[in-house]
């Protein structure tokens, strides 16, 4: 979805710009248009090393086909550092590396020369100067790391606007039709348009979630239908799961998966926790503040790239655990403080394109 985002912000800047990524499943389809941009699925059998190999092989076919000033891949997940290997003597290569991606690739147990392959790229977004600070440290040149501010990867969420005014965050009626068609979906996520209800997309490795989790418990003492939902899946999810119910939390928070479509999760929910003590970027928290979310966060480097405290979210302190669920009771007993936030929110996630166009995006970041 960052990617997506990204590449219809590039559209709206006038360059033609197309998403490549994994044909995972036989019945998806191949080439389907999402919103403005053209996505091409491209085909990824059997599992390991030669999974990657028949990618990487299918890659290059496809893109031999195409006429390409140059390709941005995203992350360094096996398909992406593959893919960059493969093509980085074809075309320039700008390379988009989050803190969490740079983290688990360090840490993988092969040893090489990676500033060798890393030097010859053309450009490498990332998304901290610490981020940036530790690869210098790996060898890698400082010249061609770039921090890039995390409202750019969500340029394609951005509606242009006529006049100064901003819309008011979802309403009652709005909120309450949301949650009817959630719930119309399965019956795990019933909610009643009354109803408190959270949503934390984080990273679920994290020690905040947990911490959020284990105290969750305030929460309902003072709302007894408050419902929490956890965003993610994979093996990370059944540990939170797991942990959910040694907490005895599990009437009351849900874990319903990915949503290929956050907005309208997000419209439904009174609060959005970014419960994370790592200063990792998170696009989830990007989504969330472009439709004017009221957003409550632990206090890092990250958020307060997004969030001026007590203007267009809540800053909540890292060393104290239940710091996080005292940020969440302050919002959902003050309405009028959770609609200023939000409305907030959503100024400050356009106004970042109000002040610097689109075209001075693409020209200032090496795309032209």
């Amino acid at each position: 979805m960052e990617a997506a985002d990204f590449a219809i912000g590039l559209t709206k800047a006038g360059l033609q710009s197309e998403i490549l990524t994994v044909h995972w499943e036989k019945h998806w389809p191949t080439h389907f248009l999402f919103r403005e941009c053209e996505v091409t699925r491209i085909g990824r059998k059997l599992g390991g090393p030669w999974g990657v190999f028949r990618f990487v092989r299918e890659l290059n076919r496809v893109v031999s086909q195409k006429k390409l000033d140059r390709l941005i891949v995203f992350g360094l997940n096996d398909e992406s550092w593959a893919a960059t290997r493969s093509l980085i003597e074809r075309y320039p290569i700008i390379l988009r590396v989050d803190g969490m991606d740079w983290h688990s690739f360090s840490n993988r147990r092969f040893q090489f020369r990676q500033d060798r392959f890393f030097n010859r790229l053309a450009k490498i977004w990332v998304d901290s100067s610490e981020t940036r600070e530790s690869m210098v440290r790996a060898q890698i040149k400082r010249e061609l790391i770039e921090v890039v501010p995390p409202q750019v990867w969500s340029l394609g969420l951005s509606k242009s606007r006529e006049h100064s005014e901003f819309p008011e965050t979802a309403t009652t009626a709005e909120r309450s039709l949301t949650r009817h068609s959630l719930s119309d979906a399965h019956p795990i996520l019933d909610l009643n348009p009354s109803q408190p209800f959270i949503v934390c997309g984080s990273d679920l490795n994290d020690d905040g979630l947990r911490h959020l989790i284990t105290h969750w418990s305030r929460i309902l003492d003072h709302y007894p239908q408050a419902r929490l939902w956890i965003l993610g899946e994979g093996l990370s999810a059944r540990k939170i799961w797991e942990h959910i119910c040694d907490c005895q939390m599990a009437n009351s928070i849900v874990m319903p998966g990915n949503f290929d479509d956050l907005d309208d999760v997000l419209r439904a929910a009174n609060v959005y926790v970014h419960a994370s003590l790592k200063s990792f970027s998170c696009h989830r928290f990007a989504r969330a503040m472009a439709v004017g979310a009221c957003v409550v966060a632990y206090d890092n480097s990250f958020a307060r790239d997004w969030l001026i405290p007590n203007t267009n979210g809540l800053l909540t302190s890292p060393y104290h655990g239940p710091s996080l669920v005292e940020g969440v009771l302050e919002l959902l007993k003050d309405p009028q403080l959770r609609k200023t936030i939000g409305s907030n929110a959503l100024k400050s996630s356009d106004s970042f394109l109000l002040k610097r166009s689109l075209t001075r995006l693409v020209e200032e970041f090496g795309l032209r």
